[in-house]
């Protein structure tokens, strides 16, 4: 395995948009009624013009591809941690297991009292059985294997939806907007816990062994050598990015197959390129965002979103917190449509790429990062910096 000498400005990168890609995709389970019960195609069929182009520039390019390339670097991120473990020596495993209690407990907390769509949860209950794995003999290729099986698995469990053609639609708003809209404490924890409950299951029954999947793939890229030192491995990730007409193309065919009334066959056909083009797209960005990290285009730009990303714990929850505050205590819920939604989340995330380089410039990780590792290894940790480094202009 190549051995990086310091972080590595790619993985931050993909995070940095991963961060803006989550939050379009997650606004409007923050914000709507319709995103708690029904954000499909066939839902916003009625809606105006402006919003039906929102909900289709996010379901082209950010539904389901963002989350797979967090989950992506979650495993490489593991297997790097068990790797240098084992390196260094000491009680590095328990320090791993530590890390993923904390993470679970940061999970439910966020889920039940803050937003019931957290991915957290699942993140760490997977991640016990993906840190068994790094620790066998297993090599590369068995990862690879597995990654293949878990999104085969995914596949089925996926287009299983297909079978039920009123899946995620819309029937009334069961009170819903009241609930979510009072400000009542206690009452939004109730409901919100109750979802919470509802989405770990099935997020881990049908997404599972995707997410399972690419944190495989991840964990073997590090393994490869190929994410811990992409400069040398440019040529792969130029193929990668090569992806992009081929997931594009299958995209579209899911896109016009749910168009109307679609039969059980054509249902079928659409969960079926809607998965794979999904993949197949976030590969590509896989590609195209570690070689921007490798050039010198748009560097300023490229910074910011790394900054971002360097924080990415910090930001995903302050995305919650902030979505908490403006729709649930302030009365916004279900008063905005999509498109306004979208214009939202493109805001917070102005003000993420804003004040993250003004944090690090002072500081040497986010606050939850810090506190996360400080609980992780039972100490406390320096956070700020001996002298602070330039604001990124």
């Amino acid at each position: 395995m190549s051995k990086p000498t310091g972080r590595v400005a790619a993985w931050d990168l993909i995070r940095g948009c991963a961060v803006l890609g989550i939050l379009v995709v997650n606004m409007p389970y923050h914000a709507q009624v319709e995103g708690v019960l029904g954000n499909s195609l066939h839902d916003v069929a009625g809606e105006r013009g402006i919003d039906w182009a929102a909900f289709a520039v996010v379901d082209f390019l950010a539904t389901l591809k963002f989350i797979g390339l967090f989950s992506l670097l979650f495993g490489a991120g593991l297997a790097f941690q068990v790797d240098r473990g084992r390196e260094r020596g000491g009680r590095w495993s328990s320090a791993i297991l530590t890390r993923l209690s904390v993470l679970l407990l940061v999970g439910v907390l966020h889920g039940t009292l803050i937003w019931f769509g957290d991915i957290l949860t699942a993140y760490a209950i997977l991640g016990f059985p993906l840190f068994y794995l790094l620790t066998s003999r297993l090599g590369v290729r068995g990862l690879l294997v597995l990654a293949t099986l878990g999104l085969l698995f995914a596949w089925l469990t996926f287009s299983a939806v297909a079978f039920d053609p009123g899946w995620g639609d819309s029937d009334g708003d069961l009170g819903w907007a009241a609930i979510f809209a009072s400000g009542d404490v206690l009452w939004m924890t109730l409901w919100r816990s109750l979802l919470f409950l509802l989405v770990v299951p099935l997020t881990l029954l049908f997404f599972g062994g995707r997410l399972f999947g690419c944190m495989l793939l991840g964990a073997a890229l590090v393994r490869s050598g190929r994410l811990t030192d992409p400069a040398s491995h440019e040529g792969f990730f130029r193929k990668l990015s090569w992806l992009l007409p081929l997931g594009f193309g299958l995209e579209l065919v899911s896109f016009l197959l749910r168009l109307g009334e679609p039969d059980l066959t054509q249902r079928l056909l659409a969960h079926g390129a809607f998965y794979w083009g999904s993949f197949l797209l976030a590969l590509s960005y896989l590609g195209f965002l570690t070689r921007w990290s490798l050039s010198s285009v748009a560097s300023g730009l490229r910074r910011r979103l790394e900054s971002v990303g360097q924080m990415a714990f910090t930001n995903y929850l302050t995305q919650s917190i902030l979505c908490a505050l403006l729709f649930n205590y302030l009365g916004f819920y279900d008063r905005w449509d999509r498109a306004e939604g979208f214009l939202i989340a493109l805001a917070i995330f102005g003000l993420q790429l804003a004040w993250s380089p003004l944090w690090l410039a002072r500081f040497r990780q986010g606050p939850l990062e810090w506190a996360w590792r400080c609980l992780s290894q039972g100490r406390r940790l320096p956070l700020r910096r001996e002298t602070s480094t330039p604001v990124l202009t």
